[in-house]
């Protein structure tokens, strides 16, 4: 049995059903048995809590693991250029839907693949207005990928993980070149052990130098 939440309705528990999501002005459409951020109630806080560690410049969010575009939508309104990847086929094209949905295909690109594909299509962004974010399963990133995201060398990078020892794991793979700037937990699943984790690390060469103009 699938009990799902959707606007207006209430709920929904038949699992081919499609579900709407309102998250602040953006309205997300997904078949019920499909991944999405669940606890809707507190995904404004998370949303307004990322927006506000983003760096003023910048303006093109690399969205991997992106699923149906919650992150990638709901942050557009303040970015020139969003790029989403996602290997599940339903859900891009979920994305894609709600990104027309929400008149946000002029800004926002969704692609089918791995998460590692995603470095092909933005090779050759600008790293100085880039930030990452990365949401992936609980078995955490693969090496490759982390790899490749190091060799993108975005400034910002912002980590949003439902296993808190996945993520640690993979942030020794990130910290050599990036420090961490916040760390905010979130009670997504209440009365148990677990917390959605969002890290936000900036590029540690770009803080030195930031502090070395200021001083």
């Amino acid at each position: 049995l699938i009990i799902r939440e959707t606007f207006p309705e209430g709920a929904v528990i038949e699992q081919h059903a499609i579900v709407k999501v309102r998250i602040n002005d953006v309205i997300f459409s997904f078949p019920a048995f499909s991944f999405f951020q669940n606890n809707s109630v507190i995904l404004p806080d998370v949303i307004k809590h990322i927006s506000e560690q983003i760096l003023p410049d910048c303006h093109i969010l690399v969205d991997a693991y992106c699923g149906a575009g919650f992150f990638g939508l709901s942050l557009a309104h303040r970015m020139d250029r969003v790029i989403g990847v996602e290997i599940a086929d339903q859900s891009i094209a979920w994305a894609k839907k709600n990104a027309a949905a929400n008149n946000l295909s002029d800004k926002a690109t969704f692609l089918l693949g791995d998460a590692i594909n995603v470095f092909s299509a933005v090779q050759n962004v600008d790293r100085e207005r880039t930030v990452v974010i990365i949401d992936p399963p609980r078995s955490g990133c693969s090496q490759s990928f982390l790899d490749r995201l190091m060799g993108l060398d975005p400034i910002q990078i912002i980590y949003v993980s439902c296993n808190i020892f996945t993520q640690a794991r993979d942030l020794s793979s990130i910290t050599p070149h990036y420090t961490i700037t916040y760390v905010q937990p979130f009670d997504f699943f209440p009365q148990t052990s677990h917390v959605e984790n969002v890290v936000s690390l900036v590029r540690t060469s770009h803080l030195t130098k930031a502090s070395e103009e200021t001083s």
